[in-house]
């Protein structure tokens, strides 16, 4: 081949290349561009989602300080001192409580960008945890509060049936004998076995038995009650009998016979101390046939006392 052949083959290289180099950055341009269109896009829906997220968990951190406390709770923070069998756990329960952080939900804006956002997020969903991990503790506190007080219940009332199976099988053996029905005095020593057997873990099962011993002994006090008032108004009868018998069988007094001669009878008075005493009784009438009566001669003996006293007047007549 001559020159100018080799001369256009050469020139005609240089045109393909030229083209293809043009060719290929242009297609370097566009897959520029369109990396550029998609890095854009992603960008703004990371955002999207960041702010999402964000205003997400300032809602739910909300919530969770508006949550009422679980009904455990409440009842265990109501429980006093006296009312368990170890103080600690109303310790533990208050330190517990504490331990509840306060709630700072975080403002998600908009002028934030997706750093920002996701540190916000984080930040209060860390908060969450922990508050939820405190809630946890107080519930756990709470029922350790409410499980010694009911230990305190139980024990209480154990104590309170003993102390009234002793009182009432001490009455019982005090009433022997003394009621007015003794009917109430074998319901009373029912009600003690009954309770003797009461085995439970519910403090309302030995109160119970409690009031059932109580409901006895009330009858049993109120018949004893009821026999000592028969005796005493038995006795009251028996101790006015004798002062009747004796009243019924009194004499009657008799009045002082007089002695009637077929006129008046003679009463002299007698002045004692200045002033007329009652007059004397008058002498009976003397028996027919002759003799002297039992009456004339109690009257002579009664009128056989001195009539005048030493320096008083007699009676005249």
């Amino acid at each position: 081949m001559d020159e100018d052949g080799r001369g256009a083959e050469a020139a005609e290289g240089r045109r393909w290349s030229r083209g293809r180099m043009m060719a290929l950055a242009g297609a370097i341009v566009v897959v520029a561009l369109l990396l550029a269109a998609g890095l854009g896009w992603w960008s703004r829906d990371q955002w999207r989602r960041a702010l999402a997220d964000c205003q997400q968990a300032a809602a739910g951190l909300s919530e969770q300080a508006k949550a009422r406390e679980p009904g455990l709770v409440v009842q265990a923070r109501a429980v006093q001192e006296g009312q368990v069998t170890n103080r600690e756990t109303l310790t533990a329960l208050q330190a517990a409580v504490k331990g509840l952080e306060p709630v700072k939900p975080e403002a998600c804006q908009v002028s934030q960008g997706v750093a920002g956002l996701r540190s916000a997020s984080e930040r209060m969903r860390d908060q969450m945890n922990r508050r939820q991990w405190a809630s946890v503790r107080v519930q756990r506190a709470a029922k350790a509060v409410l499980a010694s007080r009911d230990a305190k219940s139980l024990a209480d009332a154990k104590a309170a049936l003993k102390a009234k199976q002793d009182e009432g099988s001490a009455r019982l053996a005090q009433t022997d004998g003394q009621v007015a029905d003794d009917a109430t005095r074998e319901r009373l020593l029912q009600a003690l076995d009954a309770a003797g057997k009461v085995s439970s873990s519910k403090p309302s099962d030995y109160q119970q038995a409690q009031a059932a011993i109580q409901a006895a002994l009330d009858q049993v006090n109120a018949s004893a009650q009821a026999k000592a008032e028969a005796d005493a108004q038995a006795a009251q009868a028996a101790q006015a009998a004798p002062a009747q018998a004796v009243q019924q069988s009194a004499p009657v007094q008799r009045s002082a016979p007089s002695y009637s001669g077929g006129g008046s009878s003679y009463r002299p008075s007698v002045n004692r101390g200045g002033g007329w005493s009652a007059p004397a009784p008058a002498a009976p009438a003397a028996p027919q046939g002759g003799g002297v009566s039992a009456d004339v001669n109690n009257w002579m003996h009664h009128m056989g006392n001195p009539v005048c006293q030493k320096g008083q007047a007699c009676g005249i007549g």
